[in-house]
């Protein structure tokens, strides 16, 4: 079984329970919160660490799921006992993926250079919303890369909006055009 196939399992059923409970908003917040932490801080490499017992590693994950959702400390525990913990980052990536199958939502991540106001993002957000009749979840993740402008991602599509990336097209026609003639 492919790593895409256990982490949408585990999404699939996390997701299923949590429909049943009223509580996906909850859960999602909670998943990307400890998928993000997996990724980015000591907490993904000490739960992958073979030498630490999963007893400790299950202390850990009681003081860091301290007040979640029940279903996201059982699948934490569940992930600890199977080894799967790795799996977090996809499995909070194929449970939105199921809430946009099963419901009306869509998540969007946006990359910019600098952190967005509250304005607007609200205003990113409703027109997102009003071109896709949907629900709209946003993410916006800082980018240093880019000079100025946005990247908008919605699935697996990327939808370019950056200075870099006009400079690129700008650079290829002006190429091509040479080439044409010459």
């Amino acid at each position: 079984m492919s790593a895409t196939e256990i982490a949408r399992n585990y999404a699939e059923a996390l997701f299923r329970l949590g429909h049943q409970a009223n509580a996906n908003d909850a859960i999602q917040d909670e998943l990307e919160q400890l998928a993000k932490g997996a990724k980015t801080t000591p907490l993904g490499t000490f739960w992958h660490h073979p030498l630490v017992a999963k007893s400790e590693k299950q202390a850990v994950a009681d003081k860091v799921t301290a007040g979640y959702h029940p279903y996201m400390k059982n699948l934490v525990r569940v992930l600890i006992q199977r080894n799967r913990t790795d799996h977090l980052p996809a499995i909070a990536v194929e449970f939105s993926r199921a809430r946009e199958r099963m419901g009306r939502q869509l998540h969007a991540t946006i990359l910019t250079r600098f952190e967005l106001s509250a304005q607007q993002r609200e205003q990113i957000q409703q027109r997102l919303a009003h071109l896709s009749g949907r629900t709209v979840r946003l993410t916006v993740e800082q980018d240093p890369s880019i000079i100025a402008g946005i990247r908008l991602v919605i699935h697996d599509k990327l939808l370019d909006g950056t200075v870099d990336a006009r400079l690129n097209a700008m650079r290829k026609s002006l190429l091509g055009s040479l080439t044409s003639q010459a």
